[in-house]
């Protein structure tokens, strides 16, 4: 049976690394820690502007057919998010 193979302890040694805490995700967090910038009173603006699509989607929900539009702003704001998340965080440095 193809559920056999997929013991929790396997799919424990395949999710965790023994080399960081992170697992998969620890490139992630190595790039965002090189990489990222304290706020200032400049560049939290990029931090709001994401969620500019979020409220487009809020109001188009109101209206019949609008489901590809809502898909677009979600798919903007997503990719707004993910570079939003990656750029800047709380860091003492």
């Amino acid at each position: 049976m193809l559920l056999d193979s997929a013991t929790p302890s396997r799919m424990s040694s395949i999710l965790a690394s023994s080399s960081s805490l992170l697992g998969p995700l620890a490139p992630i967090n190595k790039y965002v820690l090189a990489h990222a910038q304290p706020f200032t009173s400049i560049n939290w603006l990029y931090l709001l502007l994401p969620m500019i699509p979020l409220f487009v989607q809020c109001y188009l929900i109101g209206f019949e057919g609008t489901r590809s539009w809502r898909i677009a702003m979600a798919v903007v704001g997503l990719m707004m998010m993910t570079s939003a998340i990656t750029s800047y965080r709380f860091f003492s440095g």
